[in-house]
């Protein structure tokens, strides 16, 4: 077993220790202590730590090295014969220098190793992502000569008051990876460990079911719901998280619409009772114009998954930030606010959309999609969606209420952006694999209609 960048040994230790139980007798165990260990650390104080922590837990012969893991020669180290590789690299480092970005690091582990041997780091989410063109030339590279087995995303406070977002990646080394082969990758955001006032993080009662949990979908002895594990063929330039390749596949209900046109309606109402009905064209919400008519239910529909750059031309970012600064005023912002349809009234700033989706670009806790039927602006932490084919307002506010079935997806550590927009699958109703969208317009407008009818029928008793 080989830890390019030991720090205190805590890796070493514990594959030691692991080692030790599975040794059956003496000789055995002296083989471990003298040959099988073998760590790297650059900064000398705590190399000293790491050869201390070795030598008092019965490892005399520690193999550790206090030198710099990336100017030693893979092949050299290859020969060592480690079949197992832990790492925990320096983060960050890239930032002052490319080659010491978390992804070299990582392949020159894996480059170090027996073929056939497990590779197994601790990185930060961004480094599966190819943050830039040098590390996608890297994640392009390791799938050429190695072979990604899967990422398991961890507790968000894993490392708790450092503030990085980690996770587990898992790869073969010296077998190139088949274009066919499905990686797992796991949501273990809820790892059954919370974080307490004065205390940090503690493990709770659920930990360990969930650690157990974990380990059989890991190792195929269940099946688990997409929420938790997605397997999926990979591509260099895809981002090697759950969140990428997960989507809801949970059909939307008639409750996902009814909520969605409850908030638009009551924004409308409120606007009207604020003598802000200025926004609206009245002659186009006339109940006149919503006719019920009887068409199948949600349930019995054909449904079929649709990539959302089939039918996105673009993401437009807001430009409007700072918003602190201006004025109140009668230009509706629309704003990731989860409060009266994100809507904020600022300034007299020039409209800049009339109508349309949009959606947040603000991580969680906010409000992720919603149709505006007016003319609006954008706060910067807001996109408007694009569409390459014109749709009316009805289809408009189904497919936004099939986009927030998404909204899970995107955390703090991975945001929402308009390339992330772009690559999402959502469910729509679908005839002979065509998008029905005459059923999404009529199925609007019979839940609009009830939703006015019911209004009308409270007032007049």
């Amino acid at each position: 077993m080989i830890d390019p960048c030991c720090g205190t040994a805590g890796f070493l230790v514990s594959a030691m220790h692991y080692m030790l139980k599975k040794a059956s007798n003496e000789q055995e165990r002296t083989s471990i202590k003298r040959n099988q260990l073998h760590g790297y650390e650059l900064q000398p104080y705590m190399f000293t730590i790491a050869t201390t922590n070795m030598i008092l837990r019965g490892n005399g012969k520690s193999n550790l090295t206090c030198d710099d893991f990336l100017a030693q020669d893979a092949n050299k180290l290859q020969l060592k014969g480690a079949t197992v590789g832990m790492m925990n690299p320096p983060y960050s480092m890239g930032k002052v220098s490319p080659e010491k970005c978390e992804l070299n690091f990582t392949e020159h582990l894996f480059d170090s190793l027996v073929v056939g041997g497990k590779a197994i780091v601790i990185v930060p989410q961004s480094s599966m992502t190819g943050k830039n063109k040098y590390e996608q030339n890297i994640k392009e590279s390791i799938l050429k000569h190695h072979t990604l087995e899967g990422v398991i995303t961890l507790n968000l406070n894993t490392f708790y008051g450092v503030g990085t977002n980690p996770c587990i990646a898992v790869f073969t080394a010296g077998i190139p990876h088949p274009k066919d082969k499905k990686c797992k990758f796991i949501d273990f955001i809820d790892d059954g460990y919370k974080v307490s006032p004065h205390r940090g993080l503690i493990e709770t009662e659920s930990a360990k079911d969930k650690k157990q949990h974990l380990l059989d979908v890991w190792f195929d002895r269940i099946e688990s719901e997409t929420k938790f594990c997605v397997k999926s063929t990979i591509k260099p330039d895809d981002e090697w998280l759950h969140s990428f390749y997960y989507f809801n596949d949970d059909l939307p209900v008639e409750k996902d619409f009814e909520e969605s046109i409850s908030d638009y309606l009551a924004f409308q109402f409120d606007m009207i009772m604020k003598k802000r009905d200025y926004l609206f064209d009245f002659n186009k919400i006339k109940l006149s114009n919503f006719q019920y008519k009887e068409i199948p239910k949600l349930s019995s529909k054909g449904w079929c998954e649709i990539k959302l750059d089939s039918l996105i031309d673009e993401v437009n970012r807001g430009n409007v930030g700072n918003l602190g600064k201006i004025k109140k005023g009668n230009c509706p912002i629309v704003t990731a606010a989860s409060s009266n349809q994100g809507v904020a009234f600022l300034g007299d700033i020039a409209y800049a959309y009339t109508d349309g989706i949009t959606i947040s670009l603000n991580g969680v806790g906010t409000r992720y999609s919603a149709y505006h039927d007016y003319p609006f602006n954008l706060n910067s932490d807001c996109g408007k969606i694009k569409f390459k084919i014109n749709l009316n307002k009805f289809v408009l506010i189904f497919i936004s209420t099939a986009i927030n079935k998404n909204q899970e997806k995107f955390t703090y550590a991975y945001k929402a952006n308009e390339t992330r927009i772009k690559r999402q699958t959502i469910l729509l109703p679908c005839v002979d694999g065509k998008i029905d969208y005459e059923y999404m317009e009529q199925y609007i407008k019979n839940i609009m209609y009830k939703q006015y009818k019911r209004y009308l029928d409270v007032l007049e008793g």
